[in-house]
């Protein structure tokens, strides 16, 4: 994939290397010259100085061809006015782009932007840190809002028809692990003591998990 970051801080120079080491052709452009030296002599891209907004420096750096462009500067303005240039007048077809405030990262999400909001998914990360039940994450999707969870079985559940404890919205359960199996469970199936289920569950309604599946699981970790 052909593939232009903008920005080449911490996070933007890590994604270039990561990508180019995978095989695509990247294109790193930033304002500052010096912000490259964080690619390393490994780097096998392209380097150009400049703002991103500007759209003759865009197209020297490829973008009527690119597949997808990363917008990782600092500046929330920046990133996105670049990211209505790409796609409006460009049509790229994945751009995403970084944003801190989560107000205008829902309000470029509502209008179809791809948008990492680096403040939600920190903020969520330090919370489990601090307080962590035993819903273990394997996968958080979407800005946390949708994930991908481990529940051991508890008394409250064993014995309970799988299909009973789905609800729609909420909780769903996709397969279940009892040793080394893995099995699909039919809605007449009852939850075992040994089994561990694998869910996907709406993190607005969290809460509402803990409370079907017992007190126990809903203990601070401090």
């Amino acid at each position: 994939m052909y593939i232009i970051i903008v920005g080449c801080g911490r996070s933007g120079s890590r994604l270039a290397n990561q990508l180019s080491e995978e095989g695509h052709d990247i294109v790193v452009i930033d304002k500052d010259k010096q912000a490259f030296q964080r690619l390393g002599s490994l780097f096998n891209g392209l380097t150009y100085q400049g703002n991103g907004t500007d759209r003759n420096l865009l197209e020297e750096a490829g973008i009527q061809k690119a597949h997808g462009i990363a917008l990782m500067t600092n500046s929330d303005t920046s990133n996105a006015m670049m990211a209505q240039i790409a796609k409006k007048i460009y049509q790229v077809k994945r751009v995403i782009a970084k944003i801190y405030d989560p107000e205008l990262a829902d309000t470029l999400r509502d209008f179809g932007f791809d948008i990492i909001s680096t403040t939600v998914l920190i903020s969520q990360l330090v919370r489990d840190r601090f307080i962590e039940d035993s819903l273990r994450v394997c996968y958080r999707g979407y800005e946390g809002r949708l994930e991908l969870v481990e529940v051991p079985s508890h008394e409250k559940i064993i014995g309970k028809k799988y299909g009973n404890l789905n609800v729609p919205g909420v909780f769903t359960i996709i397969t279940c692990k009892n040793g080394s199996n893995l099995l699909m469970p039919t809605p007449d199936m009852v939850v075992r003591k040994e089994d561990t289920l694998l869910c996907l569950l709406n993190q607005a309604k969290r809460n509402e998990v803990l409370d079907l599946l017992g007190p126990a699981f809903n203990q601070p970790k401090l």
